[in-house]
């Protein structure tokens, strides 16, 4: 009985070896360059929604890796990701001049499932991603004639349509879409990330598929293996 039970534990214990040979995990971290893309009407409760640009953010996640032979894995985790966008113009009338500087900032924890292809060193990784909206600030610079202003305020998240007076929600919260990256293992554990995302689902509040906000983003980052 007690050759049996230890035989079992024995055995118990390979086995949970053996998955756990097959799982990796890893933390990552980098910069994000994101922006939004629109059709139709979509941002148009943004003043000055055409002169939008990329802005600069930031990630930061953990992954585990789940091999299913030597050349192909699944790859999974969780992440914290600063998107959104900012809006640059200019207004002239005669003597006065005013700048604006606009920044949408979205705090996203997003979920991706992809396929990662390995090939030595590099590898490839495709699927989709799942995100909400965690926070969000809107801050506008403004430079007038030499007289500077700052103001900032927490974005709102909901299906409610921005209407006048500033009422309304500014994005919906949730956000989906698919994204791909390629990678190299430059020493051992450790390696460099350059991926792109692309949203598909319409984060613009009562928005239709003629009225779309998308959230778009590249991404540079450094991974760490266990």
């Amino acid at each position: 009985m007690k050759g049996k039970t230890l035989i079992a534990v024995v055995l118990l214990l390979a086995l949970a070896n053996g998955a756990a040979a097959q799982i990796s995990l890893g933390v990552k971290a980098g910069f994000n360059a994101t922006n939004i893309a629109t059709t139709g009407n979509g941002g148009k409760q943004f003043p000055n929604i055409d002169d939008k640009v990329t802005k600069p953010g930031f990630n930061v996640g953990l992954f585990a890796d789940f091999l299913l032979n030597n050349n192909v894995s699944i790859e999974t985790g969780a992440n914290a990701e600063m998107k959104g966008f900012a809006i640059n113009n200019e207004y002239r009338m005669g003597n006065y001049v005013e700048k604006n500087r606009i920044k949408y900032n979205l705090l996203y924890v997003t979920v991706p499932i992809d396929i990662r292809l390995n090939f030595g060193r590099f590898y490839f990784l495709a699927g989709p991603y799942f995100g909400v909206a965690a926070a969000g600030k809107y801050k506008k610079n403004t430079d007038a004639n030499g007289d500077n202003i700052k103001v900032k305020d927490d974005l709102r998240f909901g299906d409610e349509e921005m209407a006048l007076f500033n009422e309304g929600d500014h994005f919906r919260r949730a956000d989906a879409g698919v994204g791909l990256a390629i990678g190299c293992e430059i020493i051992r554990n450790f390696g460099l990330r350059l991926g792109y995302d692309a949203g598909l689902l319409n984060i613009q509040p009562s928005g239709n598929s003629d009225n779309t906000i998308k959230n778009q983003s590249f991404n540079l980052s450094a991974t760490c293996r266990f």
